[in-house]
């Protein structure tokens, strides 16, 4: 567990509030924060997302996007409290069971970026 008893206490209540956001979307978070090892433009928070679905599932891509989805809504919040920086985003990986990268997402205030996709998910888009 990173040290979290130095940040902004703005920054801090957002942090512990994102279990919130993924539990609304069905998820039961298991949270561990790491602090960065430093802090310059761009992103302002890395996310690493493990899914407890397999790709071969075929489950995976409706949770992989309820899972961006809460992420997106948190990032809005936690986006405000930078200065406005249109580089500023929340960097996320999402990782299947079997540990394969499921996708790569950059989300910024104004919407996403999708930098990796698995092809196996990506039909599933949106859902």
């Amino acid at each position: 567990m990173g040290r979290t008893d130095y940040m902004p206490a703005d920054q801090q209540a957002l942090i512990d509030e994102l279990p919130r956001y993924l539990r609304a979307e069905g998820f039961v978070p298991d949270l561990f924060f790491r602090e960065e090892g430093g802090r310059g433009p761009g992103a302002v928070e890395h996310i690493v997302v493990f899914l407890g679905l397999s790709i071969a599932s075929g489950l995976i891509g409706g949770a992989a996007w309820d899972a961006v989805k809460a992420l997106y809504k948190w990032t809005r919040k936690r986006l405000s409290i930078e200065p406005p920086d249109a580089e500023a985003h929340v960097s996320t990986l999402l990782y299947g069971a079997e540990g394969a990268l499921v996708a790569h997402i950059e989300i910024f205030a104004k919407g996403i970026e999708q930098v990796y996709i698995h092809p196996s998910i990506a039909e599933s888009e949106g859902q």
